[in-house]
Parts: C-alpha cells; sequence; structure tokens
C-alpha cells in the first residue's frame, strides 16, 4: 500500500507456479499487492530436430524453432535448447554442451530476427569464443 518492496519468491509443483510474499512481517501495510513481471514460454520450442555424429565424431544438433520458439526463445535459452537436445534423442556434457550451448544462445538471440534462418544448427567441433566472435560469425563461429 505504501509502494515498498516484500521479499517474494517463486515455487514449482509440476505445471503450477505459486509465487509466495513475505507479508507478515513488522511495518507492512495492506493491501499488498504482488505484480510479478513474467516472461512468456513455449508449449514447444521446437517443431523438430535431429542429431548427427559427423563432425570427426563429434555432435551436431540441428532444430526447426516453433514460431513460438523464434519469439521466446531468447528468455528461455536453457529450456529451449534442451528442449532441442531432448526432440533431438541427444544430450551433451563438457565442452561440447559450453560451445553448443552458446550457439544456441546466439540463435536465440538474433537468428530469428537478423539472421531469418529457418533452422538452428550448432555443433560440438566449433570453438568456445567471445560472444562478439560468435554474433559476427553467424553464430557458428
Amino acid at each position: 500500500a505504501e509502494g515498498k518492496e516484500l521479499k517474494t519468491w517463486f515455487t514449482t509443483d509440476g505445471l503450477t507456479l505459486t509465487q509466495h510474499v513475505e507479508h507478515n512481517v513488522e511495518g507492512v501495510v495492506y493491501p499488498v499487492t504482488a505484480d510479478p513481471w513474467w516472461l512468456g514460454r513455449c508449449n514447444n520450442y521446437v517443431s523438430e530436430a535431429s542429431y548427427t555424429n559427423s563432425y570427426n565424431g563429434r555432435m551436431a544438433v540441428s532444430a526447426k524453432p516453433t514460431n513460438c520458439g523464434r519469439a521466446l526463445a531468447r528468455g528461455n535459452t536453457t529450456a529451449s535448447y534442451h528442449e532441442a537436445l531432448w526432440e533431438a534423442g541427444t544430450w551433451s556434457y563438457g565442452n561440447d554442451y559450453t560451445s553448443m550451448y552458446w550457439q544456441w544462445v546466439c540463435h536465440a538471440d538474433w537468428a530469428s530476427w537478423i539472421y531469418s534462418e529457418k533452422r538452428w544448427d550448432v555443433e560440438a567441433f566449433r570453438p568456445i569464443v567471445n560472444y562478439w566472435r560468435m554474433t559476427s560469425s553467424g553464430c557458428n563461429p
């Protein structure tokens, strides 16, 4: 009621998201309004994804983002990347994960808007580079 910030946090139980507000502390004036800013999410970020192991034994994933994925993957890069790996039937750890993940972030940030790519390809043989090199190379340095 006085515009003061209160401690707040979220929990989830399956598909239910609950916002908790610590309002029962000294000095709180009612009514308390909790108005969270929330990024949208997609039911599906990718419509299809495929896995290949053709680059000197290193993995590559090619994913076709949905329209929702093109619009919202930027704010949900981890979820959308994991969905692409899941759809492709693979998983990645270590340096492969790092390189491929940052390529995915670049695609989510720029591919839909600047490069107009139909598919987002992430390849383990690509080096881990800084963000400027990543974006200036069209996301695949």
